[in-house]
């Protein structure tokens, strides 16, 4: 019995020598915090606060975090039946008959009709010997979609704060063109000043005015696409953040955050694997290996023990 507990049919495979030591998947909100916090490079709080509200607010993050919840419920829920079963059932029931009385000449007929109660209490045990590993396959490929729902999680995250300052960092572009956009009209009014000047002395045409203003009403119908620009962004924002409000929150600011010096050093191969959804392919890929071992094992005898006892009274 002892060697057919530890044998194993199926022999599941481990990731490459080149996958590097890390830590165990874990989907709280502090770690996470912690080790992508990489727009924080930017240094505008405003944006910090976004990320943030995002993390909280988000509908794609929620619906992870759920499906995080539901992934480790079926771990345990497919681990359990490595331990034994205990069931208690109790049942009652209430009949009410007639005695049998024997006639009597004289005597009433009519007899009482009484009631018999009777009481049940059953215990039930039953335990699966895993002799082939079909149980304990089965929890392993449970925990590693839990493990790949966890990087699922992280890899929404690090795709949300991208998405956050993204359109951020447009509202910015937006912002500053629309100052350098003001001053250009101011500059080209000013120089359609001078050429009327121009046009009074003498010393220019009336299509050198006509030009001028030209280039004016161009440079002011640039302003609603900029304004829609940043109106825009701040509703893919307002939708990130799961903030629905008549007017979005925006990031203060109206120039674009000066970025950190490019990197530099060189990245090893192996850092891909550091990648969350390159991470949950790998634990989705072991996790149908372990389902196949408990599909080759879920074919040979199972040994199940069970135990049943019973208590019982009636009562009239």
């Amino acid at each position: 019995m002892a060697l057919l507990v530890g044998c194993a049919l199926h022999p599941r495979t481990e990731r490459a020598a080149v996958q590097p030591d890390l830590p165990a998947p874990r989907a709280g909100e502090s770690e996470m915090a912690v080790e992508s916090a990489w727009w924080r490079v930017l240094g505008v709080p405003s944006v910090d606060a976004l990320v943030a509200r995002a993390d909280q607010h988000n509908l794609d993050l929620i619906g992870r975090a759920a499906t995080l919840r539901q992934a480790e419920a079926m771990a345990r829920l497919a681990a359990a039946p490595r331990l034994p079963s205990l069931n208690f059932a109790v049942s009652s029931t209430a009949q009410p008959y007639t005695p049998f009385v024997l006639p009597l000449p004289g005597a009433d007929q009519d007899p009482d009709t009484e009631a018999q109660l009777s009481a049940q209490a059953q215990f039930n045990l039953a335990y699966e010997a895993d002799l082939f590993g079909r149980v304990r396959s089965g929890a392993s490929a449970a925990g590693l979609d839990a493990a790949a729902a966890a990087f699922d999680l992280k890899a929404m995250h690090l795709l949300v704060a991208a998405q956050v300052v993204e359109w951020s960092l447009s509202v910015f572009e937006g912002r500053e063109q629309l100052a350098l956009l003001a001053t250009n009209e101011q500059l080209q009014r000013r120089q359609l000043g001078f050429v009327s000047e121009r046009l009074r002395a003498g010393l220019a045409s009336l299509l050198e005015v006509r030009q001028q203003e030209e280039l004016i009403a161009t440079t002011v119908a640039q302003r609603p696409l900029l304004e829609n620009q940043v109106a825009l962004a701040g509703r893919k924002l307002a939708l990130l953040t799961g903030d629905h409000a008549a007017v979005p929150r925006l990031p203060d600011g109206a120039e674009l955050p000066k970025l950190p010096p490019p990197w530099t050093a060189a990245i090893s191969a192996s850092f891909v694997h550091r990648r969350p959804d390159v991470a949950s392919a790998f634990a989705r890929i072991h996790a149908a290996d372990h389902r196949l071992a408990a599909a080759i094992a879920g074919r040979l005898p199972s040994l199940r023990f069970s135990a049943a006892a019973g208590l019982g009274d009636v009562a009239e």
